[in-house]
């Protein structure tokens, strides 16, 4: 293969370098890797969804770049105007916009904003999907001037990318996926089963270690050999390598007992570290009570969960806070769920004693009327788009939070806490989802 083929840069250690993005301006063709466009309207709702389709075809075959300020066909390079820019770098607020119509949700995607002969171009990296396929959710319609619909995206399709193109694949592609699946399953699971070393030749051996061992180190082993250490009651630790370990850690701690609960800097560094932390909707449901409990937002954990796993994550969470304060974080979460799971809430008697008596009724205003966020509404200048509003408040939630973590406190003043809360549920409470979920309950 070319050393400069787009494919080698996706499996390198860092598929954003200069070196990558300088060979993807070269490609100069739309393949299997590769989507060049002049420009974007992030204003555009049929933009939106054409990305949306690019996106999904990328992440359900092997991952893929979108080079924007570069013509399609010519493939000269135009550049971007800072306003596009702004949008195009915000990975949040793209996977927002496009997993309104995904399940399960793209995540991972990375952007670059990369300066080429005085023009800024931004390349966003879509990375192959290991262990899921993406699906059209719902419907995704656009409006023409005439007022005429049409459909883009449809509800049930799922799209591969091949060529320069995507393509709606059908059922026998998506056979052949899930077999691609039960091999990598497999892989793993042989990876996984533990080595054999040495051991009297009478006896029945599990090896607890997965790694190869040198001579020098210490061999554990579960054995029934005469010489045995009896183990029950004792336990092996292992120290995390990644945040996604440590996470996992605490769930698992915290279904021993529910008193334990991880440390509040803990918490908020998780948070802060959120971008580039994958998790699955177990875990990250987990992790959302562990945040409510603590008073860390929230919102951002369970934007993509599914409405009757919140409500049952929420009630769990007020079953096991010790204080008012979790059970009055839950209460307010618990608002964007629909009145009647609201009402059923705050009628335990052990939620009423810890809530005020303005929050003993359904607010009238809506669930962001318990945060209060007129005040940050207050502050978009006019002319300024929502997009490009968001953007600018989500870097100040996160140059507060990363302030309080390099300042070695345990957590933000409670006024810093609400507000960073209130912020969270601005930007993440996807209440469109969770009230189409909940309709019934209305």
């Amino acid at each position: 293969m070319d050393r400069t083929h787009p494919k080698q840069y996706l499996e390198a250690d860092d598929p954003l370098s200069d070196d990558a993005i300088i060979a993807l301006i070269n490609h100069k063709e739309e393949d299997n890797y590769v989507d060049y466009k002049e420009s974007f309207d992030y204003k555009s709702e049929k933009e939106w969804l054409e990305i949306t389709k690019d996106m999904i075809a990328f992440s359900n075959s092997n991952g893929g770049y979108i080079i924007f300020g570069v013509r399609d066909n010519s493939f000269d390079i135009v550049g971007l105007p800072e306003e596009i820019i702004t949008i195009l770098i915000n990975t949040n607020l793209i996977m927002q916009k496009i997993n309104r119509f995904v399940e399960p949700e793209v995540s991972m995607l990375r952007s670059r904003r990369f300066n080429h002969d005085g023009l800024s171009i931004v390349c966003i990296l879509i990375p192959k999907s290991i262990g899921k396929t993406h699906f059209v959710s719902k419907n995704g319609s656009f409006k023409y001037p005439s007022g005429d619909d049409k459909t883009i995206l449809h509800q049930g399709t799922f799209y591969l990318r091949k060529s320069a193109g995507n393509q709606i694949s059908n059922s026998k592609v998506f056979e052949g996926i899930i077999e691609e699946r039960m091999i990598l399953y497999k892989s793993k699971l042989l990876e996984s089963i533990a080595r054999v070393v040495e051991a009297p030749i009478e006896s029945e051996v599990i090896i607890v270690s997965p790694e190869s061992i040198s001579e020098d180190q210490t061999r554990f082993m579960i054995t029934d050999a005469p010489e045995a250490i009896l183990v029950k009651g004792m336990s092996f630790t292992v120290i995390p390598s990644t945040t996604e370990e440590e996470i996992a850690g605490y769930v698992a701690l915290s279904g021993k007992s529910k008193n334990i609960l991880p440390a509040k800097a803990d918490t908020w560094r998780w948070y802060a570290e959120r971008h580039n932390i994958s998790l699955n909707n177990r875990l990250l449901l987990e992790l959302a009570s562990f945040c409510l409990l603590l008073d860390v937002p929230a919102f951002y954990w369970i934007k993509g969960c599914d409405a009757q796993d919140i409500k049952k994550m929420i009630t769990n969470t007020i079953l096991k806070s010790n204080d008012c304060i979790g059970i009055e974080n839950a209460v307010k979460m618990a608002a964007f769920l629909g009145k009647s799971f609201y009402h059923n809430v705050i009628g335990r008697e052990s939620v009423s004693n810890c809530i005020s008596s303005s929050m003993l009724h359904y607010p009238t205003e809506g669930p962001f009327d318990l945060y209060d966020i007129e005040p940050i509404i207050s502050r978009k200048v006019a002319g300024e788009t929502e997009a490009v509003f968001k953007v600018k408040i989500e870097k100040e939630l996160n140059d507060g939070i990363k302030n309080t973590i390099s300042s070695k406190k345990v957590e933000p003043s409670r006024m810093e806490r609400w507000q960073a809360s209130a912020v969270d549920a601005y930007l993440y409470a996807r209440t469109d989802k969770y009230i189409q979920s909940t309709n019934s309950d209305e």
